[in-house]
């Protein structure tokens, strides 16, 4: 069933990605703005963000000596 909503979304509107609108850490409001999300990716540890046709991934951890 998802991959029949991704692919009608895609239909639709060209892109094929939707995004879980309860983006947002437990027991704070639903993320609103791209501040918002830029502090809920960093403290939620998601594997990437894409706003505003921008991709982030987290740095990778340093290694020591």
């Amino acid at each position: 069933m998802l991959v029949e909503l991704l692919t009608a979304f895609k239909l639709l509107t060209g892109i094929p990605i939707l995004v879980n609108t309860s983006f947002n850490r437990r027991g704070e409001p639903i993320v609103e703005t791209p501040d918002d999300a830029i502090d809920a990716f960093l403290g939620i540890g998601v594997d990437a963000l894409y706003p505003d046709g921008r991709f982030y991934r987290p740095a990778p951890p340093e290694r020591s000596g």
